[in-house]
């Protein structure tokens, strides 16, 4: 703008966009709750949905309490796990957007000698 004398001012507004929504998980069906030692999981595929883009990561958690990345991309696969061991797995799926937002869901199941029957 200019006044009467002729000087002139300029405004400058900075306006930031932060995205704090996390991503939403879709996984396709249930994890069977109990299975025996040797049994061959299937773990369902997932996918999720935001507003930018999604990284995608399976974890295994062990009884033992070692956690090992079984997979990692846009989506998650479904493949088979064969458990060993006796005692609580946890199937960890993590998305996480372009802004650092993410969300986890948790499958679980439990290995006993007799499968839970």
């Amino acid at each position: 703008s200019t006044d009467s004398s002729g000087n002139t001012a300029t405004s400058m507004r900075q306006l930031c966009v932060y995205d704090q929504a996390k991503p939403q998980i879709q996984v396709e069906k249930d994890l069977t709750g109990t299975a025996k030692p040797n049994d061959k999981l299937t773990i369902p595929a997932a996918s999720a949905t935001d507003n930018e883009t999604v990284t995608m990561e399976l974890f295994v958690i062990y009884p033992s309490g070692q956690m090992r990345m079984l997979q990692k991309g846009e989506s998650i696969a479904q493949q088979t796990f064969q458990v060993t061991e006796l005692g609580n797995y946890c199937f960890r799926i993590v998305a996480t957007d372009a802004s650092g937002n993410s969300t986890m869901t948790d499958l679980n199941v439990c290995v006993t000698a007799d499968g839970g029957k």
